[in-house]
């Protein structure tokens, strides 16, 4: 209990003054809130500083994304169509990021296979060239490998680079059908909460 301005302020175990009194005990004012700081039962007219803020009194700010307290940077309610917006977002950022790793996988891979030093096919070709071929017709068994190794590497890069698109393509329209979902539900569970809907 408090002592203010001839009043006492009778605190509740959450801390509230739920009742204020004045000196001969006589009840000034009652304010019983719940847990959630939501008014039960309010008399009387004394003021106390120890009750539930309202929401204007806390800063609460009601943006499109739902209750947010901005000095807290607390998202108090959201709402439930954009959780499923920002799992649709999320699920494409990471779709695009497996995609962007299997095509440096395999960049790495064809690099390697297709690279002219440290080993590639072509450096091995020329080496086969160099030991079993006479100088005469070295240069026709270089260029036979530049060819055959040349038309297999082209190939293949432009089949990683086409499929590489694919799966970004893939990605954007599984992205573009979740938040077509997502959208249904939010527009359903607005029309819900607004009692339009039985």
């Amino acid at each position: 209990m408090v002592r203010r301005n001839n009043e006492f302020h009778h605190f509740d175990v959450l801390g509230t003054a739920g009742v204020i009194t004045d000196a001969s005990g006589a009840v000034l004012s009652t304010n019983v809130y719940d847990a959630f700081g939501v008014a039960r039962y309010v008399s009387g007219n004394a003021q106390t500083q120890w009750r539930w803020l309202q929401a204007e009194e806390e800063g609460l700010v009601q943006a499109n994304r739902g209750d947010y307290l901005p000095q807290w940077g607390v998202v108090l309610q959201q709402q439930r169509g954009d959780l499923d917006e920002d799992m649709c977002q999320k699920q494409y950022d990471l779709c695009l990021k497996e995609a962007q790793d299997w095509y440096d996988t395999l960049k790495q891979v064809l690099l390697t296979v297709c690279g002219v030093g440290g080993g590639g096919v072509l450096a091995r070709c020329f080496g086969l060239c160099s030991k079993f071929i006479t100088p005469p017709t070295f240069a026709a068994c270089e260029l036979a490998c530049m060819a055959i190794v040349g038309l297999g590497c082209y190939g293949a890069w432009k089949w990683l680079r086409r499929e590489w698109i694919a799966r970004n393509q893939k990605c954007l329209e599984d992205y573009e059908e979740c938040m077509r979902r997502a959208r249904k539900k939010k527009a359903k569970y607005s029309a819900y909460a607004a009692g339009a809907v039985g």
